[in-house]
């Protein structure tokens, strides 16, 4: 897989932020430093570990009152624009500011543009602090951003990632995927889970809260599908499911079992 995160190398300097990283990957990483410009003059590094063991709150990387700001390029998605403007929007990324006190400031080009705009922005040399999937869109991959000095060897980096390293580390496919011959990596990479290759990685989100308030349990054919939204609905949700503007779910989720797709 292409580089999904990829550390920049900023004004001559070599700089690493893995504050927004432990963000994205909270599902691997628990602790890691962080060292990023801040809005105050007293901007503090942290570690972005669960508070206690509570998964519904991180410690702060900076102190009360404080905060800091990343810039991060990202290619757009079809949500924005349509459902909403920035990915600042989410509810996860407004949770994760409010816990940490990172603020995002997202860079992200419009849909079609996005090798043109990395090409300006390197052309620049006004590098944010984090590229998210720049390997995927740059001609000559995350490397290729390597090699040209854009993004730097976050190998280099890791002890400043324990846990994210502790499971790079936990087999040889994973360190083959992520390390070059020479043993450099320009970007931070996913994980299958056990690195089982047909593992589900995608699919429907449902709330629990809401099969609780009506009673039903999680459902699993087309009937049942459609008793529990038609009670969500009873409940109170006005749209109980959501489909794109061309009618079909990603992944022809739903659809594919009926024999259709797009």
């Amino acid at each position: 897989m292409e580089g999904d995160i990829d550390m920049v190398k900023k004004r001559g300097l070599t700089k690493i932020v893995t504050a927004f990283v432990c963000g994205l990957l909270i599902f691997l990483v628990t602790g890691c430093g962080a060292d990023s410009s801040s809005q105050n003059s007293n901007g503090g590094s942290g570690s972005i570990v669960l508070d206690n063991g509570d998964p519904t709150k991180l410690r702060r990387l900076v102190p009360e009152g404080q905060t800091a700001t990343l810039k991060v390029w990202r290619p757009t998605h079809t949500a924005i624009g349509t459902l909403m403007e920035s990915f600042s929007d989410t509810l996860f990324n407004k949770w994760m500011e409010e816990q940490t006190g990172v603020k995002i400031e997202w860079i992200i080009p419009v849909s079609g543009t996005e090798a043109d705009n990395l090409a300006m922005l390197i052309s620049s040399q006004e590098y944010p602090d984090i590229f998210f999937d720049a390997g995927l869109v740059y001609p000559t991959g995350a490397y290729g951003l390597m090699k040209d000095g854009v993004v730097i060897d976050v190998a280099q980096y890791l002890d400043k990632l324990p846990n994210y390293r502790a499971e790079l580390e936990r087999s040889d496919i994973r360190k083959k995927e992520s390390y070059s011959d020479t043993g450099e990596m320009a970007a931070f990479y996913r994980f299958m889970m056990n690195d089982e290759p047909n593992s589900t990685d995608y699919g429907l989100l449902i709330r629990k809260d809401m099969l609780d308030k009506v009673g039903k349990s999680i459902p699993e054919t087309y009937d049942e599908w459609y008793e529990v939204l038609k009670e969500f609905k009873k409940a109170g949700l006005e749209r109980p499911y959501l489909l794109n503007s061309t009618g079909f779910p990603k992944l022809n989720m739903f659809t594919g079992g009926l024999g259709f797709g797009y």
